[in-house]
């Protein structure tokens, strides 16, 4: 349930137009939140797929979790084009792929050493 509390909160906030974000005084900010908050995104669907009774998806949680979130990370950019105040960008949408592929291999890391160690 985690990760789809996450697509409904980005969806709302996609949803508000001219929306003014905090500056932290460097250009690429908005491509950060966009990485960060996608890349936890993933991780919250890696983990529900790993744990899922679906053979398919307990197999293939981490390419599931980049393939999902990146397709929508596509579905939040085509919804923001018809936003007041809102811009759709590939740029955006590199920075959500990028932030599930990062992710997801830290993810999977983190997932052997902690195999490894036990």
């Amino acid at each position: 349930m985690p990760w789809q509390l996450l697509l409904l909160a980005i969806f709302i906030q996609s949803s508000i137009g001219n929306m003014n974000i905090i500056d932290f005084g460097f250009s690429f900010q908005d491509k950060l939140f966009h990485f960060i908050v996608f890349g936890i995104l993933a991780i919250l669907m890696a983990r529900s797929f790993k744990k899922s009774k679906l053979n398919f998806f307990n197999k293939y949680y981490h390419v599931l979790a980049i393939l999902l979130t990146g397709i929508y990370g596509v579905i939040d950019e085509y919804h923001q084009y018809f936003v007041p105040g809102r811009f759709s960008t590939v740029g955006d949408w590199l920075a959500d792929l990028l932030g599930a592929i990062v992710f997801i291999i830290v993810f999977y890391y983190w997932e052997r050493w902690n195999y490894l160690k036990a």
